[in-house]
């Protein structure tokens, strides 16, 4: 059974993806959480690869614009990527002042 990591957007951004909306990324195969970038710093990485089942490794990325405390909310995704619930999904809790304005994906190719 696949694991998902779900997300709330409530859109406004200036990334790709900048529409309200609950959105997902597939859990198990999240290998990085990166720092801050950003002319701002209000833009954090998570990087991802394709199943082992799939042929070449291919590396991706999506960022993250956030409004409100970007360690907080990378903070939030470090927790709700351990927290292992034991069903299909488990969903980022963000706090109070936080939120996640827009998001992007970007695939880095073949390694």
């Amino acid at each position: 059974m696949k694991e998902y990591l779900t997300f709330d957007s409530v859109g406004g951004g200036s990334l790709n993806v900048s529409e309200a909306g609950k959105y997902l990324l597939q859990l198990e195969d999240i290998i990085a959480l990166d720092g801050l970038i950003g002319g701002g710093g209000d833009i954090f990485s998570i990087w991802s690869k394709t199943p082992s089942s799939s042929p070449g490794s291919t590396c991706c990325y999506y960022n993250f614009q956030v409004s409100g405390s970007t360690k907080a909310a990378q903070d939030a995704f470090l927790k709700a990527i351990e927290a292992k619930p034991g069903g299909r999904s488990t969903h980022v809790l963000l706090p109070s002042g936080t939120s996640i304005t827009s998001w992007s994906f970007a695939n880095e190719g073949i390694y």
